[in-house]
């Protein structure tokens, strides 16, 4: 993103209306789903609804992307993660931590 178009950007969540800091929340948190720096999107928060509303509407989206983040680690991906976190031939069942920790969680 180019200086330039922010009050371009601006322009665009004022069109919004209501729906604009849904709009930014909701995209803020799907880009920290998909690994996307939070910086920029933080700054670019600021300047867009004002360091107060700005500070708000992140921090909404890091709740609710760190909560969806976990839910994909916890259901969607919990197989990938078991089969990478243990030795190659040894199954969840048959190695002693696994139980203990996968309960805790």
């Amino acid at each position: 993103m180019r200086v330039e178009n922010i009050p371009r950007l601006e322009r665009w969540f004022d069109e919004l209306g209501g729906l604009g800091p849904v709009v930014f929340v909701l995209g803020y948190a799907v880009a920290e789903l998909c690994f996307v720096p939070a910086m920029p999107l933080t700054v670019l928060g600021g300047i867009v609804f004002g360091p107060v509303r700005g500070t708000v509407y992140v921090s909404l989206g890091a709740i609710i992307g760190a909560a969806l983040a976990f839910l994909a680690a916890r259901y969607a991906m919990r197989d990938v993660v078991a089969r990478w976190a243990l030795p190659i031939r040894a199954s969840p069942a048959s190695t002693p931590r696994w139980p203990s920790t996968d309960g805790a969680y």
